[in-house]
């Protein structure tokens, strides 16, 4: 059994990347529910999804985050 534990909206990102630019971005959870999937500004398509990441200082690194879930998204293209 997982232990699961409830994190802040605010302490949630996830990374997003262009596939044809690799123009990238990070969005909170309530602009991604608002919004979407992110479009790239350059290409005008949509991002594909790379992890989520949390506020975390454990890690040893001065940026606050941690990786939790890294996927690679791959979709076949029309």
């Amino acid at each position: 059994m997982k232990n699961w534990k409830t994190i802040k909206e605010g302490q949630v990102r996830t990374y997003w990347k262009c596939p044809d630019c690799d123009d990238d971005c990070t969005v909170e959870p309530s602009w991604h529910d608002e919004n979407g999937t992110p479009v790239c500004c350059e290409c005008d398509i949509d991002m594909k999804y790379i992890r989520t990441e949390v506020a975390d200082s454990s890690d040893g690194f001065e940026d606050d985050l941690a990786i939790v879930k890294v996927v690679m998204v791959e979709t076949e293209k029309e």
